[in-house]
C-alpha cells in the first residue's frame, strides 16, 4: 500500500502538468515560422490524416499570399478561370513540397484531434531559392525564345512557346521566380495575352464586280501584320458573310506574311455580298483552355471582302415535268427563286429552264416493335438547261426512303417526303452550282 501511495504523489506533478497546448486555442505569434493547425473529429475514421492536411492547406494559404502579392495572379484574375486554376495549381504544389514538413506537436481530447505544423522562415527560403533559380532560368529560355519568335513574324511558335514556359512554372507557382531582374511568371502571362495586340488584316483588292453563275479568278492578297512586322505561317480562312459562292476556304501566310485566297465563281443572286477573311482561331486549338479565352479571340483580326454583283439578262422558267410531291415542288421552287436565280411565269420571257419532277410510291410495309410502318420511296429531280436543251447541271435524289405509319394517307407521305428531301437540297444544291457557267 506504501508503495502505492508513493508511486500516486510521484506522477501527480505530471497530472497537474498535463494541459491542453496554448497552440490549440491560442495561433502562436512567433513571426519566424508559418504555422499551420489542423483539427478533425475522432469520429472520422481518418482524423489524423484530414488534420495533417488542413494544417498544411493553412500554410501553403500563407506561402499563396507571397505569390498572389506580385503582379502576376493579379493579371491572371482577369480571366477567372485561369485564375482558379492557378489557385489551385499553386495549393496542390506547394503542399507536396512540404509533405517532409515537422509536426512541431499533436493533442487529442474526447471529441478532437490537433495537430501543428510549423515551418521556419528562413530555412524555407534558403530550400527554395536554389529550386527558384533553376525553374525561373529554364522559363527565362522559353520566354526568350517566344520574343525572338515574334520578332520574326512566327507568332504559331511564340505562341508555343509561351506555353511551355508557363507549364514550366505552373507547378513552382508558390516561388519567387525572378530571373535577371524579370518576373518571369508575369513576362510570360502577359507576353502571351498580348501576342495578337497591335495584329492588322488588309486585303488587296478590297472589293470585286463579279456575275453572277459566271467562271471567274479573283485574287484577293490578305497581308498580316504586327507593328509592321509580317506575320509568318498563321492559318487563314475565308468565308461568305451573305451571298453564296466558292472562295478558297483557307490559307498560311508566307514569308512576306501574305495568304491568297481565290474567288472563282458566285452562286447567289444578291447583288451586294461579302467574304469575311480573318486568322483562323485553329491557331489556339493545341492549347490549354487556361490559355483560351474571349479576351483573346477578340484580339484575332479580320477584313470584308465586298463583292458587287453585275445583273447578267439571265431569267429562268420553271417548268413541272411530274409533281407527285405538291409540297415538295412548292418548296424547291421557292428555294431556287429567292436565293439564286431571276424566274419568271412566262416562258417567252425566260433565257434558260428548269426542269423539276417528283415521284413518290409506296412499296411495303415494315414491321416495328411497337407499331408497323408504310415505306414510301421519293424522288426528286431538278434539271438547269438552256431553251435550246445545252443542260447545265443536273441534280437528283432518287428512291429516298420515307417511312409513315400504316395506312397513313399519301398526303401524310408527301409532306413527310417533302421535309427530308428539301432539307438535302438545301444542303447539296450549292455544291452542283459551283460547276455551272452560265
Amino acid at each position: 500500500m506504501k508503495k502505492v501511495l508513493l508511486f500516486l504523489l510521484s506522477i501527480t506533478p505530471i497530472l497537474l502538468v498535463a494541459r491542453t497546448p496554448d497552440w490549440v486555442s491560442s495561433r502562436p505569434n512567433n513571426s519566424f515560422y508559418y504555422w499551420g493547425i489542423g483539427v478533425c473529429e475522432l469520429s472520422d475514421g481518418n482524423f489524423k490524416e484530414v488534420a495533417k492536411r488542413l494544417a498544411l492547406e493553412e500554410i501553403t494559404q500563407q506561402i499563396s499570399v507571397n505569390v498572389e502579392s506580385n503582379s502576376f495572379m493579379s493579371m491572371a484574375e482577369t480571366d477567372f478561370v485561369a485564375h482558379e486554376d492557378y489557385q489551385k495549381q499553386i495549393q496542390a504544389s506547394s503542399q507536396a513540397y512540404l509533405e517532409d514538413l515537422q509536426i512541431f506537436d499533436t493533442y487529442q481530447d474526447k471529441k478532437k484531434y490537433y495537430v501543428c505544423y510549423r515551418l521556419n522562415k528562413d530555412e524555407y527560403k534558403a530550400k527554395t531559392k536554389a529550386k527558384s533559380q533553376e525553374v525561373a532560368k529554364s522559363a527565362y529560355e522559353y520566354l526568350l525564345q517566344a520574343r525572338g519568335a515574334e520578332a520574326e513574324g512566327n507568332l504559331t511558335s511564340a505562341i508555343g512557346y509561351y506555353q511551355k514556359g508557363l507549364e514550366n512554372i505552373e507547378p513552382w507557382l508558390f516561388l519567387d521566380l525572378s530571373y535577371l531582374e524579370e518576373n518571369v511568371p508575369v513576362a510570360l502571362y502577359s507576353g502571351y495575352m498580348s501576342i495578337f495586340d497591335g495584329l492588322s488584316l488588309e486585303l488587296t483588292p478590297q472589293s470585286a464586280t463579279v456575275q453572277n453563275l459566271k467562271a471567274t479568278n479573283i485574287e484577293v492578297v490578305a497581308n498580316l501584320r504586327k507593328n509592321n512586322i509580317p506575320i509568318r505561317n498563321t492559318p487563314l480562312k475565308a468565308q461568305f458573310v451573305n451571298g453564296k459562292g466558292n472562295i478558297t476556304p483557307s490559307v498560311k501566310t508566307n514569308n512576306t506574311g501574305e495568304g491568297r485566297f481565290y474567288l472563282t465563281q458566285l452562286t447567289s443572286k444578291e447583288a451586294s455580298q461579302s467574304v469575311k477573311i480573318c486568322v483562323d482561331n485553329s491557331i489556339l486549338k493545341d492549347l490549354p483552355a487556361i490559355y483560351q479565352n474571349k479576351t483573346t479571340l477578340q484580339k484575332l483580326p479580320e477584313a470584308l471582302f465586298a463583292i458587287n454583283v453585275e445583273q447578267q439578262n439571265i431569267v429562268f422558267y420553271i417548268n413541272t415535268i411530274n409533281n407527285a410531291i405538291p409540297p415538295l415542288l412548292r418548296q424547291v421552287a421557292s428555294v431556287l427563286s429567292s436565293e439564286y436565280f431571276e424566274v419568271t411565269a412566262n416562258l417567252y420571257e425566260a433565257t434558260h429552264i428548269i426542269d423539276i419532277a417528283t415521284d413518290l410510291r409506296k412499296v411495303g410495309t415494315v414491321t416495328g416493335d411497337l407499331e408497323n410502318l408504310d415505306e414510301w420511296l421519293a424522288t426528286l429531280d431538278v434539271v438547269l438547261k438552256s431553251k435550246e436543251g445545252t443542260i447545265l447541271t443536273h441534280y437528283s435524289l432518287e428512291g429516298v426512303r420515307i417511312l409513315v405509319s400504316e395506312n397513313s394517307t399519301q398526303t401524310v407521305a408527301a409532306q413527310q417526303a417533302s421535309k427530308e428531301l428539301t432539307k438535302r437540297f438545301k444542303r447539296e444544291f450549292p455544291k452542283k452550282l459551283e460547276k455551272v457557267n452560265i
